[in-house]
């Protein structure tokens, strides 16, 4: 069984299941249609009230929004269910007032000449068409099978999250990301989409792009007469991350590459010996190195008279370009129990707080390989951190990163946050060690790595872990004080008016706000949430549609 499968559970990411090697392309194959048909949620895990809910094409999702309209009901929609946290920003805090819209059947491909209608000089190969509801895994598995990559003879996605059973609609609505100084998050791979808005007296088709878009117009127009194509960048890049504003996104054209390998090295050491290698990575990433992060223990696992930063333990994942194929395999471990480590954590939180340092790296270094080959596919899913299944409680912050030596200091002051939280009370501890991503610089206004390239720090906290939503307040606060740290969207996070401005500046708020107007403009998109942060929804529709 892989370790990183039990690492996973640190994360609270359900990985799929190692056979032998001989049965590892089945295995994979069997998880990625399991995940495609069911999204690995039992229907008895999701409400009762979205069972009708459920529409299977665009005319379903428009006679369905249409109902809600004539009935001054306000919407929403979710994909996957997938993680709950991230369902928070889908619908009030009261659950009552938004009706949610399951996209559990809108899923497909989608070919691209029923979607839109490209210039002569963008090449359909180098793009694919999806319905909002697809997962990462269904997409890379439609476009590359694992039965098939012995041979680099497929399509990738420009990156990937790292939790693959998320919905690309969930994704890009969130500036949800992958890694790479150099590569772009989810949204940034998006040259169009669909987005079906709610005006007061109708349901209105949009296919939004960039003002450089890949849509010829007039053939477009021709051929899609219900629907406006806009290419103006102020409503692509407002609507692109619309944190589940603005109407409901029901497909997107995403750009992609040529399938490649990907060579691993993950080696655990200490911080002070990490610094050096990381300013290597930093400067070579783009090159021969595709990626790099961190994984880091913010304790040391045994505390000794000498510098704590020669005691604090790291993983840096290397990832560099290989021409394949696939080769070797992640590491096993075969003496824990996975459904032992939350347990075994929180317990010791409480009766034996010394001893969880050790225990962090201990699960640390059983991740440790060198030199294993895979599929692009498999190497972009490190476990990034994301909230699944209530195993976790995480926030994640983004700064803005200009150099190594700016990345090293920032992750030396969360170290420090986390050493004095310990210092002030011995049993409010992380429970699992904080990871470090990067991304290029997004042009989305509520993307979180806006308008600077970002160095993502995502902080962990098993479930019943004493005092974790304190101690996931003081890492938000601290960075966003001490950094401008922006928080994502869909995980922990207490965004206000205030804090928006400042994270982001007005100029680029009003510009996200007037395109609310546009597009929701009675507020039949709205929440409690965007009413709080965005003043949207608020004024903008009569009262009874909230009742």
């Amino acid at each position: 069984m892989d370790a990183l499968k039990y690492f996973g559970e640190l994360y609270g990411c359900k990985m799929p299941a190692d056979g032998t090697s001989g049965q590892k392309d089945i295995v994979e194959d069997e998880m990625s249609n399991k995940v495609e048909n069911s999204d690995g949620v039992h229907m008895d895990s999701i409400p009762k009230r979205w069972y009708s809910r459920m529409p299977r094409t665009l005319a379903e999702l428009i006679t369905m929004m249409d109902g809600d309209r004539i009935n001054k009901r306000r919407m929403k929609a979710t994909s996957t269910y997938h993680s709950n946290e991230w369902c928070n920003i889908i619908t009030s805090a009261t659950d009552t007032d938004v009706h949610v819209i399951y996209f559990k059947y809108l899923r497909h491909k989608i070919e691209i000449e029923n979607a839109t209608t490209l210039k002569e000089d963008v090449k359909k190969s180098h793009h694919c068409c999806y319905e909002a509801g697809a997962t990462i895994r269904a997409i890379q598995n439609d476009l590359w099978p694992c039965t098939e990559r012995k041979s680099p003879n497929g399509k990738v996605l420009l990156n990937q999250t790292g939790c693959v059973d998320l919905s690309i609609g969930g994704t890009i609505a969130t500036a949800a990301h992958g890694n790479g100084l150099d590569k772009p998050i989810i949204a940034d791979m998006v040259r169009s989409f669909r987005l079906i808005t709610v005006q007061s007296n109708c349901i209105k088709q949009y296919q939004l792009e960039p003002c450089n878009g890949i849509t010829n117009k007039e053939e477009f127009s021709n051929k899609f007469p219900e629907v406006e194509l806009v290419q103006e960048d102020k409503y692509f890049y407002a609507a692109l991350v619309n944190i589940g504003t603005m109407g409901i996104a029901y497909s997107y054209i995403l750009e992609i590459q040529d399938a490649f390998y990907l060579k691993e090295n993950r080696t655990m050491m200490s911080w002070n010996d990490a610094k050096g290698q990381l300013k290597d990575l930093f400067k070579n990433e783009g090159k021969t190195l595709h990626s790099f992060e961190l994984f880091v223990c913010p304790y040391p696992p045994i505390k000794m008279d000498r510098d704590l930063h020669d005691q604090i333990q790291v993983v840096i994942c290397k990832l560099e370009e290989s021409d394949g194929p696939p080769k070797g395999t992640r590491p096993n471990l075969h003496f824990v129990q996975p459904e032992w480590i939350r347990p075994a954590f929180t317990n010791a939180c409480e009766k034996n707080p010394e001893i969880i340092p050790l225990m962090i790296c201990l699960m640390m270094n059983a991740t440790t390989c060198k030199d294993v080959v895979m599929s692009a596919c498999e190497a972009l899913d490190p476990l990034s951190g994301l909230a699944v299944s209530g195993q976790v409680d995480v926030s994640e912050c983004a700064m803005e990163v200009l150099s190594s030596d700016d990345m090293i200091t920032k992750i030396n002051y969360v170290i420090e946050m986390y050493q004095n939280i310990k210092t002030r009370n011995k049993n409010q501890l992380a429970t699992t060690p904080f990871a470090v991503r990067f991304s290029k610089k997004s042009d989305a206004y509520m993307a979180m790595q806006y308008n600077r390239p970002s160095m993502m720090i995502i902080s962990n906290i098993l479930k019943d872990t004493p005092l974790a939503d304190a101690t996931l307040k003081k890492f938000r606060d601290s960075l966003f004080d001490k950094y401008k740290g922006r928080p994502h969207w869909g995980m922990k996070q207490e965004m206000d008016k205030g804090k928006l401005e400042k994270l982001y500046g007005k100029q680029t708020v009003n510009k996200f706000k007037d395109a609310l107007k546009k597009f929701d403009p009675k507020g039949f998109c709205s929440n409690q949430f965007t009413e709080t942060v965005f003043d949207h929804g608020k004024t903008e529709h009569e009262p009874c549609i909230c009742q």
